[in-house]
């Protein structure tokens, strides 16, 4: 049986979770959505400057907002674990990728 304070605190975890996972898919999405029908491997990943930086500021962005202590407190986050957050964005980022690639062969 969890307490109200177990509750809470595993609430927080799930919620930093989520948001920095839809920021990092939101990351990988836009790298892989980028052509209709040509590939990545033929269009290549970093030829836009621009792109590359907007991510890169999202990711910074979003770790900021879940792993801050001040920020925590205002959008009632908690940390993550880091390392299964790694396993997730690996593999959130091997999913999108494969059937982005199947869909475009």
């Amino acid at each position: 049986m969890f307490t109200k304070e177990d509750q809470s605190h595993i609430l927080a975890v799930g919620q930093g979770s989520w948001y920095l996972m839809v920021v990092i898919g939101q990351a990988v999405h836009i790298w892989t959505c980028r052509t209709i029908k040509i590939s990545l491997f033929d269009h290549g990943l970093f030829t836009n400057k621009h792109t590359n930086i907007a991510v890169v500021v999202a990711i910074g962005l979003g770790v900021l907002v879940t792993y801050c202590p001040d920020i925590q407190y205002v959008v009632a986050s908690y940390n993550p674990p880091s390392l299964p957050m790694l396993y997730d964005a690996l593999l959130n980022f091997g999913l999108i990728w494969s059937v982005t690639e199947l869909r475009k062969y």
